[in-house]
């Protein structure tokens, strides 16, 4: 019992292990995603408020009609050029966490639903230092590039250094460390500021051209990364804000938040509208049954029959034909058949009697043929002939089978079984005498 805490502990070891398989993404992703700076605990977080929330994984691809919204994490600051390969194995492990996302792959995610974008702040090496100091932020000038890529035209972001500034909204209190904010001046037509706080714009809504759906964009990601959520009201902030985007609830019937953590869109269009389709029937769908690999699949069948019938020929033997039925075929049947339901019956005696009349009766047509051993006359021929061979054997069975065949004489179970045994010795010893 002492040990019981260390095996539930080793068990909830083992099936989180198991739940990042399965969930799958590389060892990279789930250190990026766990890290401070990643998104893990937004998920749970979320449906703990009532909000319905479907997290992207490689093996399931949702329909986007049944979803409301994506929530976008950006970790690349450079969407047309790949990222380089690092120079040695400590730059290895500090970039491996970086998503490499292509600018196109991007665009086509903000052109199937509406989307949050979430800006990214600090470089991948603090996903594994886990400090916040200057030193961790990106440059400026890459995000200007990345928001220019966004076709966000001129929008521009502003630091306000190594602090937390704190924001009253209506949701609750803001805490950011390091704050990142639009300037508001930058912010071009397209997009509406949709979070105005004193020192800039937390939150723009944007609307690109040919295009009705709507995406907003977040300037700073620690209001809802995994170290921002638990700072001052910002979780409760965050949840605010998603209740006023998609209602105040989300239910499994209700479209639902999609949190995309993946390289790739996962989310697709599907058309149900043409699952069901007609097609023309010839002779060449039935013959395609008869092409390999069916054809050994045939051969192997026609195998199985041909052995099936061949053993089944040697153990039952051939088919009798019913011209070939005798009548002594036909009594040794109906014999059969009478005892087996005198046996059902508990007539044991009766039975017994008609065994004894069907081995003489047998026994005198087998010795004299049929037209002499018929009948009475038949059984009393044989016994004579039976008792020139050997007269007190022959006597004894004679006062047997009248023991036997009496129907007024009800003998015993175990004295009838013995009296059988001694009926079949006797008949043995005269006729093999």
């Amino acid at each position: 019992m002492r040990n019981l805490p260390l095996f539930i502990v080793v068990v909830l070891i083992l099936a989180r292990l198991g739940g990042v398989f399965l969930l799958g993404g590389t060892g990279a992703d789930r250190r990026l995603d766990a890290s401070v700076i990643g998104f893990d605990a937004l998920e749970p977080w979320l449906e703990a408020q009532g909000l319905n929330v479907e997290r992207s994984n490689p093996r399931i691809r949702p329909n986007i009609e049944d979803l409301s919204m994506r929530l976008l994490p950006l970790y690349d600051t450079d969407l047309e050029s790949a990222a380089t390969k690092p120079a040695d194995a400590r730059a290895a492990f500090y970039a491996s966490d970086l998503r490499d996302l292509s600018r196109e792959d991007i665009e086509g995610r903000l052109y199937d639903m509406d989307a949050l974008v979430i800006l990214p702040k600090w470089v991948a090496g603090t996903a594994v230092s886990n400090v916040a100091h200057e030193s961790a932020l990106i440059p400026q000038a890459n995000l200007h590039r990345l928001t220019r890529q966004l076709r966000l035209g001129g929008l521009k972001l502003r630091r306000h250094g190594a602090r937390f500034l704190t924001f009253d909204s209506e949701f609750g209190r803001i805490a950011l460390f390091q704050a990142q904010l639009f300037d508001p001046a930058s912010i071009p037509d397209i997009c509406t500021p949709d979070l105005v706080l004193p020192e800039g714009v937390l939150m723009v809504s944007c609307t690109f051209p040919d295009s009705e759906l709507v995406t907003m964009v977040l300037s700073d990601p620690d209001l809802m990364n995994n170290h921002g959520l638990t700072v001052a009201d910002n979780a409760a902030v965050l949840v605010g804000l998603i209740r006023t985007w998609v209602g105040a609830e989300t239910t499994a019937d209700h479209p639902r938040l999609y949190l995309d953590l993946s390289g790739e869109n996962l989310a697709q269009w599907y058309d149900y509208e043409d699952e069901a389709q007609d097609y023309e029937r010839s002779g060449e769908d039935l013959a395609r049954f008869f092409q390999p690999p069916f054809t050994a699949l045939w051969a192997m069948l026609l195998i199985v029959l041909g052995v099936a019938f061949w053993r089944g020929a040697l153990r039952f033997g051939p088919l009798t034909p019913p011209a070939d039925d005798t009548p002594e075929q036909s009594k040794s049947a109906a014999i059969a058949s009478n005892a087996r339901l005198l046996r059902i019956a508990g007539h044991d005696g009766r039975m017994a009697a008609e065994y004894v009349q069907a081995s003489l009766h047998d026994l005198a047509i087998a010795t004299f043929g049929r037209a002499a051993g018929l009948g009475p006359a038949g059984q009393a021929r044989l016994m004579a002939h039976l008792a020139r061979r050997d007269a007190p054997a022959t006597h004894s069975l004679q006062a047997l089978v009248g023991r036997l065949t009496d129907p007024a004489l009800a003998l015993p179970p175990a004295e009838l079984r013995r009296s059988l045994e001694t009926f079949r010795s006797l008949l043995e010893k005269l006729t093999h005498a």
